[in-house]
């Protein structure tokens, strides 16, 4: 009887409509334009391909922080902007989820750097947020 329950359980769990990432709200989160919130606080409005980001779509934090940009399978590619919770600003090219080429970063302060050069291996402040790395994380599971 133990061992029926159990399987019946199982195969509830299995087919259960619950994503332990997430849910799609409204649209189409598989191929086409959609609205995927997540259970950590984010919330992303955009195009999806196979499942993933990709194309152009905004991810927010209730934090405040937030990604407006191109996408390509999940992570930030092309232009794009990231808005931290500090109210720092990056403005400019990404790929990989990493900024590159010359970018303006609006420091919290209002202090202004325009044409900054990021290198895709480098991990400068911008990247050391906290809001940021949590990002990383999220855009790298499995859709």
């Amino acid at each position: 009887m133990k061992s029926r329950a159990f399987m019946i359980f199982c195969v509830l769990l299995f087919f259960a409509p619950v994503s332990i990432y997430g849910e799609c709200v409204k649209g189409d989160c598989r191929d086409g334009l959609g609205v995927f919130v997540l259970r950590e606080g984010y919330r992303y409005a955009g195009q999806f391909k196979d499942g993933r980001f990709h194309g152009y779509g905004t991810l927010a934090h209730n934090n405040g922080g937030k990604y407006v940009g191109g996408w390509k399978k999940g992570q930030y590619n092309g232009q794009g902007t990231l808005i931290l919770p500090s109210g720092g600003k990056y403005v400019g090219g990404w790929k990989d989820s990493l900024p590159i080429g010359k970018g303006a970063w609006l420091a919290p302060g209002g202090k202004n750097y325009p044409n900054t050069e990021q290198v895709p291996s480098q991990r400068d402040e911008l990247m050391q947020s906290a809001f940021t790395n949590t990002i990383e994380v999220i855009i790298s599971a499995p859709f």
